[in-house]
């Protein structure tokens, strides 16, 4: 396939890149906070930041880890996966994530598979979709992604 979704595309839609990334800031912000009541109090009920910068710096290197790879794999399916079409059948939704069951096509084999997704603006859509453009692992075509999901 000739089109790749950008790395912004990925960070913000991703299943996988925006927990990571999100966790990771969510403790830096929790950190910094910690680091600036040191500083301006002298209660002594407040804890040492060492704990939080510790837990700050594996999750933003569990992040970094996670974002790579989710890139480079994206990318690398989006490059020499297949575009395919399936049929939704069934769907359901709760709070913020839904579960698709899909069936497709790929290689003469028909193939059912369950698919989480988070709900945002660019997924709500497809909740009312009968059909998906997949793009398929050629190494595995039980790994899909969405296609809606990186590209408008």
């Amino acid at each position: 396939m000739d089109q790749k979704p950008s790395v912004s595309s990925i960070l913000h839609n991703d299943n996988w890149t925006a927990p990571a990334t999100g966790v990771f800031a969510a403790l830096l912000i929790m950190t910094s906070i910690v680091a600036l009541t040191l500083q301006f109090t002298t209660i002594s009920e407040v804890p040492s930041a060492t704990p939080f910068i510790i837990m700050t710096s594996i999750s933003g290197f569990a992040a970094v880890l996670i974002t790579l790879w989710r890139i480079r794999y994206i990318n690398e399916v989006f490059e020499n996966g297949y575009k395919v079409t399936a049929q939704v059948l069934s769907m359901s939704a709760h709070r913020s994530n839904m579960r698709l069951k899909l069936r497709y096509t790929y290689l003469s084999q028909i193939h059912e598979q369950k698919l989480d997704q988070v709900i945002t603006e660019r997924t709500k859509k497809l909740l009312q979709q009968k059909e998906v453009t997949l793009v398929i692992d050629q190494n595995n075509p039980k790994h899909i992604l969405l296609w809606d999901v990186y590209f408008s």
